[in-house]
């Protein structure tokens, strides 16, 4: 016989920052606690907002706004488009102001190449600006709990 532990037996709450830190099991690769889910093996912070009735639509992903990848506290977590939580990760070497930058470099008809190496970033991260892989153009915007719910 199994025994399935209740969710919210499964993290403890940092008083701190008000963390829901995931005490089960998380992958290797990254951190993330991970828990059965509907018959699946899902990333725990996922299975939260899924718990409170918050939807992940295709292409969107889910961004830990206290940059704690343990954290399952759905009022740190927020649905979101993979660049723009590229963008907000704390491994980004860019900001805004700089991408503003880039931006205006490009109107004057500079090449990725010659942009890259004044941002110590690759050509690549150039190039998916350019495109709009990356970073897109910030806007002002409900939070997604706010938009299905039509406020």
């Amino acid at each position: 016989m199994t025994f399935i532990v209740p969710f919210d037996q499964c993290y403890k709450i940092n008083p701190i920052t008000n963390c829901w830190e995931w005490q089960k099991a998380t992958l290797q690769h990254g951190g993330y606690g991970v828990t059965t889910y509907r018959c699946k093996t899902r990333r725990a912070h996922i299975v939260s907002l899924l718990r409170n009735g918050i939807e992940i639509p295709k292409g969107y992903v889910v961004h830990h706004k206290c940059e704690n990848v343990i954290c399952v506290n759905p009022d740190h977590l927020e649905v979101c488009m993979d660049a723009e939580n590229t963008r907000k990760g704390k491994c980004t070497k860019l900001n805004e102001s700089q991408v503003s930058e880039i931006r205006e470099r490009f109107k004057n008809g500079e090449t990725n190449a010659e942009i890259a190496p004044f941002y110590g970033v690759k050509q690549q991260t150039i190039g998916d600006i350019r495109m709009g892989r990356k970073w897109l153009s910030p806007r002002p915007r409900k939070s997604f709990k706010d938009q299905i719910q039509g406020r």
